[in-house]
């Protein structure tokens, strides 16, 4: 490692809990913000959501890919469960409930 990177982490470790946290929350935005745009491929998690649409309907879910990584009632909490499991970039979406009508602004 350069010495550069070497005295970050030794600053990063002398944090508080609370800042480490908020260090890793903007270095994760900024990696999710980073990647490229041909990486953006959502057809899984379209497919998913057109074959769960019922079960979930009324929740937050967070998808990567195929995969269901968290769901519920709270979306920031959804969103954050799927951080703290490793998804950097989760699809994060409320699935409106069958009988509700979208929304079409003011």
């Amino acid at each position: 490692m350069s010495r550069l990177l070497d005295k970050i982490i030794e600053e990063v470790r002398a944090l508080p809990p609370e800042e480490q946290q908020q260090l890793r929350d903007t270095v994760d935005s900024f990696l999710a913000s980073s990647q490229r745009v041909e990486d953006s491929d959502l057809s899984q998690e379209l497919r998913w959501l057109a074959e769960h649409r019922e079960q979930y309907a009324g929740q937050w879910v967070a998808l990567n890919g195929s995969e269901l990584i968290s769901s519920g009632a709270d979306g920031v909490e959804v969103y954050e469960t799927a951080l703290r499991q490793g998804v950097l970039c989760p699809f994060l979406v409320q699935i409106g409930s069958p009988d509700e009508l979208p929304f079409g602004g003011w």
